[in-house]
């Protein structure tokens, strides 16, 4: 049975221009009144356990979209015992309980689906909850407002580490609209949610499609990986610290010659090259690192204190930057610097590469759709040497991956195609954004103003 609770939330919320008053029909509960039993923390599992067995929810996967995608999930081996313990079924919310980034803390996810069973990892909180009260999909929802990520924000606890514990996730106040109007508000969600992933599937598509394109274009096929355990190669040809087939995995199909020359990237571009003069060590200088990139443009630039910068690689516009170590190399982090936010040049960090096209050898657009290109990325993945988890691109493997060298028109031609579809892209995942955050403006406003404006 759903019952009010004290006004702790409504004075909270009271503060909310958006907030009017709520409808009669709505109830103020905590959460721990909608369960069906206690909260629970999940498995642990150590990481060489994973890869087969029973699949597993995963802080990372609340995060991957509005719900957890059932076939997208990890396995490990599971008891009996461990499951009946640790199940996660169709409905269960699953709650972020620890997180480097506050952010992260608290944030929510359900399962929307259960194909086969599952369990939920230990850094993780589970909520079964009653459907006869709330729909999950609905509470789920709900939690990723504004308004109950900024109290979850507010009562966790935040150190090193920022942390939320079972008491505050079954003390959270939870609106409860009557079950047709979580009906409504969640067929809304899920509408606009299909509508956002076609438009990024097309976006995608676009994209993927891409590499075919130009596989084609260049007359480029492809050797079948070798997945070979044992294998024999020339002591003479052995590249660096790196004796696994990956490393020397032929370019091309075996008698399929490339209709265009294949030339070591130096020979098509400067690396690291740019130079400006030295200022006094305390001077402020223009600085851009990993975190200033989003994953293929530059977000912004920020100040630091030459001292600091000293020695590093200087981009322009007009450059690449490509991220030469794992996990970014693996993730193809490649930025195009088309904007230095009004500065002419920029210090950068040493886990980029400065590429700046030959001018009348290589046009800019066309060598960054290279790097993209599966041709190029299989010589990437195989030329990194280094631990597991650190692995990088060394400067004489990077100056030597061999590039598609068409004429300066044909390659002005692919850049053209390259472009367009970008844009296209862009549009489309701008659109996608603008769809779902208006969709869930719309649901916090009917949720706290029962539909009126």
């Amino acid at each position: 049975m759903l019952q009010n609770v004290s006004y702790k939330f409504a004075e909270y919320i009271s503060a909310r221009a958006v907030l009017k008053q709520l409808p009669g029909s709505y109830k103020l509960t905590e959460l721990g009144v909608l369960l069906t039993e206690p909260l629970t923390n999940g498995i642990f599992k150590r990481p060489h356990e994973f890869g087969s067995g029973m699949r597993l929810v995963n802080v990372y996967d609340l995060f991957q979209s509005t719900s957890i995608i059932e076939n997208k999930l990890d396995r490990v081996p599971v008891s009996e015992n461990e499951y009946k313990r640790f199940n996660a079924k169709k409905g269960d919310i699953f709650f972020c309980r620890s997180s480097i980034k506050p952010e992260g803390v608290g944030w929510s996810s359900y399962l929307e689906d259960e194909q086969e069973s599952c369990v939920f990892e230990c850094h993780l909180i589970r909520a079964r909850v009653n459907n006869q009260n709330v729909i999950p999909a609905y509470l789920s929802n709900y939690l990723r407002t504004d308004l109950a990520r900024k109290y979850i924000l507010a009562h966790a606890n935040v150190t090193t580490m920022a942390t939320i514990s079972q008491g505050i996730v079954e003390s959270f106040p939870v609106v409860i609209p009557p079950i047709e109007i979580q009906s409504l508000l969640v067929a809304e969600l899920n509408s606009a949610r299909d509508e956002r992933d076609r438009a990024l599937s097309e976006a995608e598509k676009l994209l993927e499609t891409f590499d075919s394109y130009l596989l084609s274009s260049l007359g480029l096929a492809l050797a079948d990986e070798n997945t070979r355990q044992s294998f024999a190669v020339k002591l003479g040809t052995v590249r660096g610290q790196r004796l696994d087939p990956p490393a020397y995995q032929p370019l091309v199909a075996k008698g399929k010659i490339p209709s265009v020359p294949l030339v070591p990237l130096e020979s098509l571009a400067a690396i690291n090259n740019h130079s400006v003069d030295k200022p006094d060590d305390e001077s402020l200088v223009p600085y851009i690192g990993l975190p200033e990139c989003d994953q293929t443009e530059v977000r912004e630039v920020v100040l630091r204190p030459y001292k600091e910068v000293k020695g590093r690689s200087v981009i322009r516009p007009g450059d690449i930057l490509f991220a030469r170590i794992e996990p970014s190399i693996f993730n193809k982090k490649y930025v195009l610097v088309e904007d230095l936010k009004g500065y002419d040049y920029a210090y950068t960090s040493t886990e980029f590469y400065v590429v700046t096209p030959r001018s009348g050898v290589s046009n800019l657009e066309y060598l960054y759709a290279m790097f993209f290109c599966s041709f190029v990325y299989a010589q990437s993945k195989g030329m990194t040497t280094g631990s597991s988890g650190r692995r990088r691109l060394d400067p004489s493997m990077f100056r030597s991956l061999k590039i598609p060298a068409p004429g300066i028109v044909m390659q002005k031609q692919i850049a053209e195609e390259a472009i367009t579809r970008r844009n296209r892209a862009r549009e489309l995942r701008i659109y996608a954004e603008n769809v779902w955050n208006m969709a869930r403006a719309r649901f916090e406003q009917q949720l706290l103003q029962g539909g009126n404006s």
